[in-house]
């Protein structure tokens, strides 16, 4: 084995050249690594994201066609009620016309007489200005023209 040199500088023994371009090789490879690890790192949260992204489209998707199915189903379900409701009533009503309603069509139930003859709404534009005029004729006395309101 050979002794080291302990003694003089790098620049005065040679090679300084030689040293300063492995060191910054060393130090653009170590930059170089950093960066890679940097680049791969980003790509994978990218990725990640872009997966979970994804992800929650599907199950949104999944989600929305589930509930349309079962709004479907339910629809369906309805519309069957309603027509098996519909069969019975016309199955009762065409039972009864055969059994034949005896009773008397030509005499139909009175009309209804009287009504509302100071609640009526009819006018009610002319209404509405009387009565803005007049507000107050019941709840204070007056003591002249009391007729003629």
């Amino acid at each position: 084995m050979g002794r080291t040199r302990k003694g003089g500088s790098r620049k005065k023994r040679g090679g300084f050249l030689e040293a300063l371009k492995a060191a910054a090789n060393n130090q653009a490879a170590l930059i170089s690594n950093d960066l890679k690890e940097a680049a791969d790192k980003a790509k994978k949260m990218a990725m990640d994201a872009h997966r979970g992204v994804i992800t929650n489209i599907d199950d949104a998707h999944r989600a929305t066609i589930k509930n349309i199915d079962e709004g479907k189903v339910k629809i369906e379900q309805t519309v069957h009620d309603a027509t098996t409701q519909a069969q019975k009533i016309a199955s009762k009503t065409g039972a009864t016309a055969l059994t034949g309603n005896t009773q008397d069509v030509s005499n139909p139930l009175p009309a209804i007489t009287g009504g509302n003859r100071r609640r009526t709404r009819r006018k009610l534009r002319k209404r509405k200005t009387h009565k803005r005029k007049h507000r107050g004729k019941h709840s204070r006395k007056r003591k002249t023209h009391r007729r003629h309101h």
